[in-house]
């Protein structure tokens, strides 16, 4: 199986911190699009650093730096590889806010997926989203870890960070494997406050090359404000030739 990715990471407007971050098979952006074609591995994630707190970006990037060591890793048990790796990640961060300038006052939510030796692994830490595009539906395949979902702004009560460790790894087994023409949207909560999930879906269905595409919605972002930080990667399963 052979993937297209196209990502980006953007301010959203100038008034704003970025405090997304981005990361495709070790490619960490902060701000840009970027593009990865006919690729067999993914190693894709958002974190979205939350905004309360002043030194949530540097949060963002450290979480992404530490799991960019697993891509490296091998092992029968990935699951729990993950977690261990990732709860130790946390409490590193948590004894950071504690005692490092930069880190007082930060948190994290992280939201991605693995997809190597034909195992595919999506996970969850926070609000952010993984969307599959899949026989003309769009479909939701994380649950926002927040206080209430029938409440806009809800507090989330899952994270890297701060000064208490509150964190859990969700490993979603909604989707057990990848098809030929799925595709997939792993994005801070950021791009559907931009777009509506219908234009979303009119991206998702368009036959156009995925790079035309993102490029394309990149720079019509990029020209107006919007209401969040934005950060998101777009995967094309690629038809069996």
């Amino acid at each position: 199986m052979r993937f297209d990715v196209s990502y980006f990471c953007h301010y959203g407007n100038r008034a704003l911190k970025n405090q997304d971050r981005v990361i495709v098979n070790g490619d960490i952006v902060s701000c840009g699009v970027k593009h990865q074609e006919n690729i067999a591995a993914l190693f894709c994630f958002v974190a979205d650093g939350i905004g309360s707190l002043i030194n949530s970006e540097n949060a963002a990037q450290y979480v992404l730096e530490q799991i960019d060591f697993l891509r490296l890793r091998s092992g029968l048990d990935w699951c729990n590889l993950i977690d261990s790796f990732l709860q130790n990640t946390n409490l590193e961060l948590v004894k950071m806010n504690h005692e490092r300038d930069d880190f007082e006052d930060s948190a994290t939510t992280l939201c991605g997926l693995i997809y190597r030796d034909k195992i595919f692994i999506p996970i969850n830490v926070g609000d952010s989203e993984i969307w599959l595009y899949r026989n003309k539906e769009l479909l939701r395949i994380t649950k926002p870890h927040i206080e209430d979902e029938c409440i806009p702004n809800s507090p989330i009560n899952n994270y890297f960070g701060s000064f208490q460790a509150h964190m859990y790894i969700d490993f979603i087994t909604s989707i057990p494997c990848l098809l030929p023409d799925d595709k997939l949207v792993v994005t801070t909560d950021g791009l559907l406050k931009a777009i509506s999930k219908e234009e979303l879906i009119h991206i998702l269905e368009d036959n156009a090359p995925l790079k035309n595409k993102i490029n394309a919605l990149f720079y019509q972002l990029s020209a107006k404000d919007n209401p969040d930080n934005l950060g998101a990667i777009f995967i094309q399963v690629k038809k069996d030739k």
